[in-house]
């Protein structure tokens, strides 16, 4: 087995909204997506989406995806609650790291279940579940971006 590793990113502007009805504000722009939402008890939540490239094939071979990493900015209203990575329809990973913002940039670094790696044989998103809390100011996230970190085999 080769040890050689690939990092592919996506950009934050590529974050898909899947609830943009709950929103108040959504602008893609060189900085990331940045959203903003008001409280919403009965459903307070949002999940965003960040289709991550995906090498089919790495010099010849078939690589496989081990490490994964989500870089937002979020306000004090903000919680990141969870986290999973989809391939084609399958959930290879997922991380809860129950974050409130602080007004900083944030990089979330996690693996697969178990230490495993998985065979790239579909299209890979990065799904973030994001809590909007009460008070002021209204609750902001940015996402910068999301990547993940390929192998040969």
């Amino acid at each position: 087995m080769s040890n050689k590793e690939y990092v592919f990113w996506v950009h934050g502007a590529n974050t898909i909204v899947e609830r943009p009805e709950r929103t108040q504000f959504i602008r893609h722009t060189g900085l990331g997506t940045i959203i903003e939402q008001d409280e919403d008890p009965p459903g307070r939540n949002n999940w965003f989406h960040l289709p991550i490239p995906t090498p089919a094939i790495i010099r010849g071979d078939h690589g496989s995806v081990s490490r994964f990493t989500l870089e937002v900015w979020m306000n004090e209203n903000v919680r990141l609650s969870e986290i999973h990575v989809r391939m084609g329809r399958s959930k290879i990973a997922d991380e809860t790291p129950n974050l409130v913002g602080q007004d900083e940039d944030t990089k979330v670094h996690f693996g697969v279940s178990h230490g495993e790696r998985f065979q790239v044989n579909a299209g890979l998103s990065l799904c973030a579940r994001i809590e909007f809390l009460s008070g002021s100011p209204r609750g902001r996230i940015v996402f910068r971006g999301a990547g993940a970190r390929f192998q040969e085999e």
